[in-house]
């Protein structure tokens, strides 16, 4: 009876595959007869049956059936259901990245996140051992996965102004427990595949660039400063935000600035040139003198 059982299930999950749907739910039907009407292994069937049809891209349909699950089944495993609930928002994030519609990745990967059965402490992957095996999914992985893309759909979707992927990347290590924060530090510091902490410093700096060639001041220093709070030891950007700070006459931040540009490089003659111009704005015209006998020749 089992192995007529895990056969229409793995048929119905194969024909779904081919978008043959039709006879996919016939299959799921056929198997409903093998569980000697046992609810639970009926509720999981049933959950079997709206993942496959979600990865048949009848997504409407798997989200209906699952509602109808949850709110119709209230004796059954509700965490299962959440589970992949959680998931699917990510698989989707993960098609609409793929397909560079990246506004529209970050709503699902951020629905994900905003899921309670999302924790890192959710031994889920022992729980569902099965959804694993059927589907090959990893559902341990599944927390840290969601936050990570999320991060990297709000840098490529231009959100760089408002620190959304900063706060992002602050309530995963906030909720993170210690036995996985160091893999997630790792990434962040550009230690895994990703790279995400150089990713943010280069687009940072180059969407700074474009606001300071746009006389946008204020939008420039605000992006090369979080540049910079991210550990950035580019004398460029440390040049290019002192050069904004001047144009907003913040001398003693644009002297701050300019002066780490000539510790990290002290051959900079545009770091000297910016020490004088901050100098001479806040009116120290010795200290800007001796600042320019330093520039030497352009």
């Amino acid at each position: 009876m089992k192995g007529l059982l895990d056969g229409y299930i793995s048929k119905g999950i194969a024909l779904c595959r081919e978008a043959h749907i039709w006879d996919a739910r016939a299959a799921f039907d056929v198997a409903s007869m093998y569980m000697d009407q046992d609810s639970e292994i009926v509720h999981f069937l049933l959950l079997i049956e709206a993942i496959a049809l979600f990865n048949a891209d009848k997504h409407d349909e798997a989200n209906l059936l699952l509602k109808e699950l949850a709110a119709g089944c209230p004796n059954a495993d509700t965490l299962v259901c959440l589970v992949v609930q959680a998931y699917l928002p990510v698989q989707l994030g993960i098609k609409a990245w793929d397909d560079t519609r990246h506004d529209e990745a970050t709503d699902y990967f951020t629905v994900a996140i905003n899921s309670s059965v999302l924790s890192s402490k959710s031994d889920i992957s022992e729980i569902y051992e099965d959804l694993v095996v059927l589907f090959g999914w990893d559902l341990k992985s599944l927390w840290l996965t969601a936050h990570q893309k999320c991060c990297h759909a709000l840098l490529q979707a231009g959100k760089l102004q408002d620190e959304d992927v900063v706060k992002t990347y602050q309530h995963m290590m906030v909720l993170s427990d210690e036995i996985t924060n160091a893999d997630r530090l790792d990434w962040f510091n550009g230690k895994s595949r990703a790279h995400f902490k150089q990713e943010c410093n280069i687009l940072w700096a180059i969407n700074g660039d474009a606001a300071l060639a746009a006389s946008d001041y204020d939008r420039a220093v605000d992006l090369y400063s979080m540049a910079i709070d991210l550990d950035s030891t580019s004398d460029v950007v440390f040049a290019n935000c002192s050069q904004a700070m001047l144009s907003k006459m913040l001398w003693k931040d644009a002297l701050l600035n300019a002066r780490k540009v000539t510790r990290l490089n002290p051959l900079s003659h545009v770091g000297y040139r910016l020490i004088h111009a901050a100098l001479h704005g806040a009116q120290r015209h010795d200290e800007a003198i001796e600042a320019f006998k330093s520039c030497g020749p352009s």
